[in-house]
């Protein structure tokens, strides 16, 4: 049955299972397993989760008004087949070194977003990701704000198992760099904005497609580049506001809109389709 609760889980070793659905005003995570098949529902200001694992299949949900701070370094905070959703009026922050595990048991790595989610990507960077460059995948669907802010870099998947990201509100570029290494395929309907201060969103693996009905607008400085996979950026022109530079270092890049930019650079194994308007 539902369990209700106005108090703290602190988990730091152990396994805690919850088979039902439980609500909980705070979570304190730095390490054991989170698991079982039924829904935690967090609904306070100062959920943290900062090591140990998420497995067992079910649900972690960050209601209206609760806020999730995930943290972590190496493999110490590893989602291992439980899914994450963050419901409008929710937010939740990604820093540090957050692992994709390989042994999800039944269960799938999976994030929504309707509310805010901050990918902060400081001097050392963060990811979401395998630590050991093979396997381990999520499927991150946005209807929400995403927003990466600082001067580092933050990366979603990599060369070995990727995040597919399907972006169907809005992703802002506000500070650094996001790269993005897809699984598979991954669609948007929704607004990509990279910020001044030469921003950048790159694409490196899998098949991504913005599609008709998605924008794409960045300051003059600011760069959308592929270095992998294959990138299509099929937004109608008159919802394509400039990007400064757009740039293939590998994969393929693909821009169907008659579209303005400052530069264009293609090098290494880049292949580019575009047509640029008079």
């Amino acid at each position: 049955g539902a369990v209700a609760g106005t108090g703290t889980l602190a988990l730091s070793s152990g396994t805690a299972t919850f088979n039902g659905a439980t609500s909980l005003a705070t979570l304190t995570q730095s390490g054991g397993t989170l698991t079982g098949v039924g829904s935690v529902v967090l609904t306070g200001a100062s959920n943290t989760w900062s090591g140990g694992a998420w497995a067992g299949g079910g649900l972690v949900r960050v209601a209206s008004g609760a806020n999730l701070a995930v943290s972590g370094s190496g493999a110490s905070t590893a989602f291992e087949g439980r899914a994450l959703d963050i419901v409008a009026g929710g937010s939740a922050t990604f820093s540090g070194d957050l692992e994709v595990g390989l042994n999800v048991a039944g269960g799938v790595n999976a994030i929504s977003n309707a509310g805010s989610l901050t990918l902060a990507g400081g001097a050392g960077g963060g990811r979401l990701s395998h630590v050991f460059g093979n396997g381990g995948t999520v499927t991150l669907t946005n209807t929400g704000t995403i927003t990466k802010t600082g001067a580092g870099t933050y990366t979603l998947g990599n060369s070995g198992g990727g995040v597919d990201l399907n972006n169907n509100g809005t992703l802002t570029v506000a500070a650094g760099r996001l790269v993005n290494f897809g699984a598979g395929s991954a669609t948007s309907s929704g607004s990509l904005v990279l910020g001044a201060g030469g921003t950048s969103y790159e694409h490196a693996g899998g098949t991504q497609t913005f599609g008709a009905g998605s924008q794409v607008s960045g300051d003059a400085s600011s760069v959308l580049v592929t270095s992998g996979g294959v990138l299509n950026v099929n937004t109608a022109t008159a919802n394509y506001a400039q990007v400064g530079t757009l740039q293939a270092t590998g994969g393929t890049l693909v821009v169907t809109p008659g579209v303005s930019v400052a530069q264009v650079l293609i090098s290494g194994s880049g292949v580019a389709s575009f047509t640029v308007a008079s």
